[in-house]
């Protein structure tokens, strides 16, 4: 026993301490994620709250199935760029991922602020769907990295908790904003912002601390 402890620690004592520190939650970077999905909830909270209210009230559309095309072209586009979106981050990474969906929703909300016609609309929201979509699932793959891998469910949990909260509680602010300014152009300004936020705050600085804390695990993996 005595010729163990001079030896240091046992294998278990080591795969103990390996877990531990592969499971260490950093709480500043995971509030960063949380607050990019809060904001990538309220943009599309904009979206929900206010583009069925401006198709009659601003494009004068009176087809109900025409109005609801922004909800499918949406869902469908959101759905390719989630099942192209695992693939690219395995591939080229979370931040080029992260970067992709917010290059493609740039124009989004200016456009809308401008728009003439609710096919316009129904068209650009197709480039919505799939911006959320690819920022998103970089956001929810951080999300993962940051909390560990024995953490998954918790992680997810928590992301769409946050998303939907989010979602729910600017449904109320784009309202009140569209009653106290009208449709456009602040709420839609305001949701840009949002945007910008949601995609380029975690970029940076979790992208850079994930990787600093794989090569600590992989030298406390080797000593």
């Amino acid at each position: 026993m005595s010729e163990g402890l001079a030896n240091g620690p046992s294998q278990v004592d080591l795969q103990v301490h390996k877990k531990n520190v592969a499971d260490t939650i950093d709480r500043g970077q995971l509030g960063i994620i949380l607050f990019a999905l809060f904001c990538m909830g309220s943009a599309l909270g904009f979206e929900r709250s206010l583009l069925p209210r401006m198709a009659v009230q601003t494009f004068h559309e009176t087809s109900v199935l025409t109005i609801l095309n922004f909800v499918w072209t949406f869902g469908a586009a959101k759905a390719v760029a989630n099942v192209l979106a695992g693939p690219l981050a395995d591939r080229f990474g979370r931040r080029p991922t992260l970067i992709l969906g917010f290059v493609i929703g740039l124009p989004v909300m200016p456009y809308v602020n401008f728009a003439s016609t609710w096919t316009g609309v129904t068209v650009m929201n197709v480039a919505f769907g799939a911006s959320q979509g690819f920022v998103g699932s970089a956001l929810f793959f951080l999300l993962i990295d940051v909390m560990g891998p024995s953490r998954r469910g918790i992680a997810l949990g928590i992301g769409e908790c946050v998303i939907y909260v989010s979602t729910a509680l600017v449904n109320i602010l784009a309202g009140d904003l569209a009653s106290r300014y009208g449709f456009r152009p602040v709420p839609f300004w305001v949701a840009t912002f949002l945007r910008f936020w949601a995609s380029s705050l975690p970029s940076p600085f979790v992208t850079h601390w994930i990787a600093s804390k794989k090569n600590k695990n992989r030298a406390n993996a080797i000593h």
